[in-house]
């Protein structure tokens, strides 16, 4: 989890980072990841969480944003 954003990370890295094992997509760990990431920003005061996907095409941080965010 990242405490502050610099330019570069505005447009490309947000405040939360993670990567999911190729072998291990699609069954729900980056959800798990990012809930938890979100828990722990909440309880760190955190008001606002920038989380952006690397890639156009990544299904599975599409899938996991929208579960726990409502937001693509």
């Amino acid at each position: 989890m990242r405490h502050s954003l610099n330019d570069r990370l505005l447009q490309m890295g947000g405040h939360i980072g993670f990567g999911v094992r190729p072998s291990m997509r699609l069954k729900g760990y980056a959800t798990e990841l990012l809930r938890q990431s979100l828990i722990k920003a909440r309880e760190m005061n955190h008001p606002r969480m920038l989380i952006l996907e690397q890639k156009s095409r990544d299904i599975g941080s599409e899938l996991s944003s929208l579960r726990l965010t409502g937001n693509r």
